[in-house]
């Protein structure tokens, strides 16, 4: 019986083991002690985090535990684990990326990393897409991914570990207090280059305090101050002698008594330290960020014309930063950077359209090689690569100038003289060629076929004109056609200016066809005779054909084989 109940928990435990494993790969999960540092659990919180409309697969922690590749399925509605072969290919491309091996972390929200603590089950691992960072960090922590490794749990930290740690903080400590000492006397510094006179300063206590007493008016006995304000009212006006400071300090001394004005002047004084600060942190910043563009510069033209110049400022602007006196230094100091630059700008910029003026010139000579002008072209270009090879700036400057000039005097005006010599013989061509075809014309009216062809042209010619004619002095026919038959009496009116037709209000279009909007379709030919038409129409499912006769102002309708003789008006 026992070895019976013994076989029957093995299969159990393997049908779990087989259940477990088609609910979620866990082969190539990660093994052993993991402490997740900051930015992989902020990574993790992202992955966890996923739209509901995307799918989050995988995430891999490399070797090292400093990288994670993610793989999340855009806008899938796949909910199911990710198996063995997907991980693979997956796994593959997180090692190709970070050139080491990776293992999987987690599979689809379920952490499967086997550290030791984590369970690996759905009531503990899994975690809920809309949990939030302290959820999610609180669950890591309890799965033992977080503090120190196993082994370093189970070591016993000796006496020198402890004193070491203990050096440590000391070290820290000390680097601490040095480094903030630093920072305050960085700070004094900066407050020190701002100088202020007594006047000034009285006259700044005189502002804020009648600032304060405008944002707070039942601080203090509004007539008690006023008195005071008027006493100090002098040193506004620039004048500060003994009677002056006296006054000024039985105001401090009535203020002082407020503890709101205490806390407000505190908090004044504190902004405008804040602002000197930044004042010169500004300064200072935009100074270093032009040592730096000329550094940049410099490397990358260490023989340009202003390397001299570049070098002198950037050790000047450098001792500022160490020994500045005042804003002013510093601001100077950072113009004549801006300066200078502005001026490696503008040669730049020369250099640039030079060569470019440069490249243009060499094409122009490919082109007019054998021409007379391509000995002026060459000697422009080997002025041109002298300069350059020399980059002074006057000189730069000029040589574009006179390129400009060269190129619209010398070539435009050249290309303007040959495209004008090829005109005229593309026009001595063509009336040579008219000429030609003139006499061989000639030649063929001599022949019965070239005299048949004339006259049928004169022919022609003389009907054109005379149609001209005709439409010149045509007036307009109107006429009204009445057309009576066994289905009733139909009333149309007809307009014809010589060349087109009116078919109530209608334009008829002759050799083609219109549609007058509403289905119904109308074509109109040229029939034999002077202004006689036929016109097809479909009214009301019934095919009518008109032919109209503006000369003899006469129409026939013919509707379904009947025709109906108009009387026309």
């Amino acid at each position: 019986m026992k070895k019976i109940l013994a076989v029957y928990i093995i299969c159990l435990f393997n049908i779990a083991n087989i259940n477990t494993a088609n609910a979620i790969a866990t082969k190539h999960n990660g093994q052993g002690n993991l402490v997740l540092s900051k930015d992989i659990i902020n990574q993790f919180v992202k992955y966890i985090n996923t739209s509901i409309r995307d799918n989050p697969l995988n995430f891999f922690i490399t070797q090292d535990q400093k990288d994670v590749f993610i793989v999340i399925d855009k806008n899938s509605n796949y909910k199911g684990y990710s198996g063995s072969g997907p991980i693979i290919r997956n796994k593959k491309k997180c090692e190709n990326k970070f050139k080491q091996p990776c293992f999987l972390f987690s599979n689809q929200r379920f952490v499967v990393w086997n550290n030791g603590v984590n369970p690996i089950k759905k009531d503990t691992s899994l975690f809920k897409r809309k949990a939030n960072k302290q959820e999610i960090i609180k669950s890591l922590e309890t799965l033992g991914f977080f503090g120190i490794s196993n082994v370093e749990k189970e070591t016993k930290v000796d006496e020198a570990k402890i004193v070491k740690k203990t050096n440590e903080e000391k070290r820290k400590e000390e680097e601490r207090l040095a480094e903030e000492k630093r920072k305050e006397e960085e700070i004094n510094r900066k407050l020190s280059i701002f100088v202020e006179s007594e006047l000034d300063k009285s006259k700044k206590i005189i502002q804020y305090t009648k600032e304060f007493v405008k944002l707070y008016p039942d601080e203090f006995d509004i007539v008690e101050v006023a008195k005071l304000f008027l006493l100090v009212d002098q040193i506004l006006k620039n004048n500060m002698g003994s009677l002056e400071a006296q006054n000024l300090e039985k105001l401090r001394k009535f203020t002082s008594k407020s503890k709101n004005f205490i806390k407000y002047e505190k908090q004044f004084l504190q902004n405008e330290k804040q602002k000197k600060i930044e004042l010169v942190n500004s300064s200072l910043d935009k100074l270093k960020q032009n040592i730096n563009t000329l550094r940049s510069y410099l490397t990358s033209n260490v023989t340009s014309y202003y390397s001299s110049e570049i070098i002198t400022l950037i050790e000047e602007a450098e001792k500022k930063i160490i020994d500045y006196k005042s804003l002013e230094d510093l601001k100077i100091s950072s113009k004549n950077i801006d300066d200078l630059m502005t001026r490696v700008f503008q040669l730049e910029k020369n250099i640039s359209n030079l060569n470019l003026k440069l490249e243009d010139l060499k094409n122009y000579l490919v082109k007019y090689m054998s021409s007379d002008i391509s000995k002026k072209i060459i000697e422009q270009i080997e002025t041109i690569e002298k300069s350059l090879s020399e980059a002074v700036p006057q000189n730069i400057k000029k040589i574009n100038e006179e390129t400009e000039k060269f190129i619209e005097k010398e070539i435009i005006e050249y290309e303007k003289k040959i495209a004008e010599e090829k005109r005229k013989e593309e026009e001595r061509l063509a009336e040579e060629k008219r000429i030609a075809e003139e006499k061989k014309r000639q030649e063929y009216l001599k022949t019965p076929e070239g005299q048949k062809e004339e006259k049928e042209r004169i022919k022609k010619e003389k009907e054109r004109l005379a149609e001209e004619k005709r439409l010149k002095n045509f007036k307009p026919i109107s006429m009204i056609c009445t057309y009576s038959g066994q289905g009733g009496i139909k009333t149309y009116k007809w307009v014809f200016d010589g060349k087109n037709i009116n078919w109530e209000g209608m334009n008829l279009l002759v050799g083609g066809e219109v549609d007058d909007g509403m289905g119904t379709k109308i074509s109109t030919k040229k029939l034999e005779g002077r202004d006689n038409f036929q016109i097809d129409a479909e009214i009301g499912y019934i095919p009518l054909t008109f032919t109209v006769n503006f000369t003899d102002r006469s129409s026939v309708m013919n509707a379904m084989g009947i025709s109906i003789y108009g009387t026309c008006i």
